[in-house]
């Protein structure tokens, strides 16, 4: 966690995902800048602690669905609120 969130942070830490992750693993990034957050302390000391709990159980994480059907319905998600006056 980085309380500055700018490129060269995002680049540390690529970097840093690219030397600890063995080669034969695929690594799937979820990045989610929408928000800016205000309750940062909170925010991570919540992080801290998912980590903490996972890292004591972890378990692998298992994609049910094809990228083809994780897009079939995301585009369906979309048709159904774009005439919703959002």
């Amino acid at each position: 966690m980085h309380r500055r969130h700018r490129a060269a942070e995002f680049k540390k830490f690529l970097i840093r995902i690219d030397k600890e992750v063995p080669a034969h693993l695929q690594v799937h990034l979820i990045c989610d800048n929408y928000g800016t957050h205000k309750n940062v302390q909170a925010l991570e000391a919540d992080i801290r602690r998912w980590v903490k709990d996972w890292n004591e159980d972890p378990k692998p994480f298992i994609w049910t669905k094809t990228a083809e059907e994780i897009l079939e319905s995301l585009a369906h998600f979309c048709r159904r609120i774009s005439g919703a006056g959002h």
